[in-house]
């Protein structure tokens, strides 16, 4: 997995100044797989990313580091 995929995780988490469990809730997954996201340690479904990339306002080919424009 693209370790920028999981650093911009991170970064759009803590720009909402959000734990990691409001916002797995945001989109139905448990902190521990966003957590596991953000590591680098596993890719997120489709429909995760597309989730958070509307939670964070962003795209999703924000998100995995294909563009340097949020939306």
């Amino acid at each position: 997995m693209s370790a920028q995929l999981g650093e911009r995780l991170r970064v759009e988490r803590a720009r909402r100044h959000e734990t990691q469990e409001v916002i797995a809730a945001l989109v139905k997954m448990t902190a521990s797989a966003l957590s596991a996201m953000e590591c680098g340690k596993t890719i997120p479904r489709s429909d995760h990313l597309a989730a958070l990339a509307e939670v964070y306002g962003v795209t999703m080919d924000y998100l995995y580091g294909r563009t340097e424009e949020r939306r």
